[in-house]
């Protein structure tokens, strides 16, 4: 089951629409109604939030990545978890967001791993790439001309 949390540590249900599997009182979706409704849904979350992180669950470099966010002042970012066994399944939507996009950044495409990061609509990528950012002093003008700080 997949988790969305933003900044204020809000979790939704698991009848979320990115949910990958249906409730007890739902019927599950076929396999391609799932991926329509994830990709929808991770690309409508992508667009209306300042920063996304698509990590796994208890993933230590979602954890830093986080920590990150907050020492910089950013209030709105949204955090997107998965068990571990989701993780290609994420991936493979991800990247299928970023073919044909002019929104990524020249990091060939979308992301290779998990966790995987977009600030303003745009794909940075994982950790490596963020913590370049910020070392080269990029990443606070990211975050702020996408509204998060």
């Amino acid at each position: 089951m997949v988790g969305i949390r933003n900044s204020s540590r809000r979790t939704t249900s698991p009848s979320s629409p990115i949910a990958l599997t249906g409730s007890s009182t739902m019927q599950p979706l076929r396999t391609e109604q799932r991926n329509n409704n994830t990709r929808n849904t991770l690309a409508e979350l992508i667009e209306k939030n300042a920063v996304i992180i698509v990590a796994r669950f208890q993933c230590y470099m979602c954890f830093m990545l986080q920590t990150l966010m907050e020492s910089l002042g950013a209030a709105n970012y949204t955090v997107i978890q998965g068990e571990e066994v989701e993780e290609a399944h994420m991936l493979e939507e991800l990247s299928k967001l970023e073919e044909g996009s002019s929104n990524s950044n020249s990091n060939g495409g979308g992301p290779r791993s998990l966790p995987a990061v977009h600030i303003g609509g745009k794909f940075v990528g994982g950790v490596d790439e963020v913590l370049t950012a910020h070392d080269k002093c990029e990443l606070v003008p990211m975050l702020r001309a996408a509204g998060a700080i």
